[in-house]
């Protein structure tokens, strides 16, 4: 008899292209969702050790694949978010491969893992997988980079509900 606890379900839309230029929202937690990063306090973070890795890695990925473009990025305690585009004009996989989404976001997990270990941390993993959604409109857009932005903010009455 199969295991059905066991069966994971694909995140990502069977046949879409992860390479298109698009523009996506993403989120990816830590592992158990422990607040790993940072400190939220009065809708201001507050980076520590940890969040600064990520931080500085975001970066990279942004330095080191010149066709990704961050609309809106932010760092949570126990998760990120981001609005990421993936940009084609000028680039062209005769020189440059363009990554799909899924080994964007793999590259930049695998490094700030690698460098939160680096401190000793060794107990420190991501969930497996992301979630993402493609975004289709301006609309949508301008909504997720919203709610990306105003994510801080919005901490402490998400934290205080989750008590209720």
């Amino acid at each position: 008899m199969k295991n059905i606890f066991n069966i994971r379900k694909n995140p990502r839309m069977r046949g879409f292209n992860y390479r298109s230029p698009r523009k996506y929202f993403i989120t990816t937690n830590v592992k158990y969702n422990f607040f790993t990063f940072c400190e939220i306090i009065d809708g201001k973070i507050k980076l520590n050790q940890y969040g600064e890795i990520v931080q500085r890695q975001w970066d990279w990925l942004m330095n080191h694949y010149p066709y990704l473009k961050s609309h809106a990025f932010v760092i949570m305690p126990d998760h990120i978010h981001a609005v990421i585009e993936i940009l084609h004009k000028g680039f062209s996989d005769e020189f440059i491969k363009i990554k799909s989404l899924s080994e964007v976001i793999g590259a930049f997990k695998t490094r700030v893992s690698k460098e939160i270990h680096l401190t000793g941390a060794w107990d420190f993993s991501w969930q497996r997988s992301f979630h993402d959604e493609v975004i289709d409109s301006n609309a949508e857009f301008d909504a997720y980079v919203r709610y990306v932005n105003n994510n801080p903010k919005d901490w402490m009455n998400k934290t205080l509900r989750k008590g209720d």
